[in-house]
């Protein structure tokens, strides 16, 4: 049994033994245990109104993911559920680590008392992957190199990535030239300018390509330019990033099938 849980079926999740004021906390996005008893249950928004004025010995979180995000992180539900709680038993349950940007793997570390990276805010991880991501820093603690020193125990039964990507040379410098200059004269932040640019580019080669295209699993096919190249590694990046907190391992995946023929 495993404070943080990803899975194929959150219905599936094992919470071990039901404490006397144990309440399982649910996002209506999500599919939870409903034959636990013992248990009070209570969807995201009523758990706001409430926590409060709640005696809970234990806590079960299922859908942090959605619960939580850059723009509601203040909210004060979660300087409850995060820091004035920490006496309190908590499991979070999900079906992936993180949506969006890797850092926000924190969250679950946090929320169970199991965050190794050893930092009292979100705000410090996702400055640090911020300027790995612009590249102002040549690694990060995140990276799949150096995560899993700060990875507690995880239970996760959801397959990983295994997008591959192809470059395509192709004789456009010029429009690719053109195309960066109005870009950089109308936007002024890196992440503006790369998902303006990006999205002139898949219109002009009718593809589609963003950060989240390595959840495609497929081989894809880009043209051989440096913005291209940019989505490429980050696309890698965090499809490394992912597979290693769920211990998906390709290489070893086949090594055992192979073993068996």
């Amino acid at each position: 049994m495993k404070n943080i849980q990803f899975l194929k079926d959150t219905k599936k999740c094992d919470v071990g033994n039901i404490l006397p004021d144990t309440f399982l906390v649910y996002h209506s996005m999500y599919e939870f245990p409903e034959n636990l008893n013992g248990i009070e249950y209570l969807e995201f928004n009523e758990f706001k109104k409430r926590y409060f004025s709640l005696h809970s010995n234990k806590f079960i979180f299922v859908g942090l993911n959605k619960m939580i995000t850059p723009s509601n992180r203040c909210d004060m539900v979660f300087e409850f559920m995060f820091n004035m709680s920490r006496n309190i038993e908590k499991f979070s349950i999900d079906t992936e680590p993180f949506i969006g940007e890797p850092w926000r793997l924190w969250y679950h570390l946090d929320i169970t008392n199991q965050n190794k990276f050893s930092v009292p805010h979100s705000y410090s991880l996702e400055t640090e992957w911020k300027h790995w991501f612009i590249r102002d820093i040549n690694d990060c603690n995140l990276s799949a190199k150096n995560i899993e020193r700060y990875l507690p125990e995880i239970h996760s039964d959801i397959k990983g990535y295994d997008t591959e990507f192809i470059f395509i040379d192709n004789n456009d410098q010029e429009w690719y030239d053109e195309a960066k200059d109005h870009v950089l004269s109308k936007y002024h932040t890196p992440k503006t300018i790369l998902n303006e640019f990006v999205k002139i580019c898949n219109k002009r080669y009718n593809i589609k390509i963003d950060f989240e295209s390595y959840k495609s699993n497929s081989i894809i096919k880009v043209p051989n330019n440096k913005l291209y190249k940019f989505f490429v590694e980050e696309n890698i990046r965090r499809q490394e990033i992912y597979n290693k907190v769920i211990k998906y391992d390709k290489n070893k995946l086949n090594k055992n099938i192979n073993e068996i023929f």
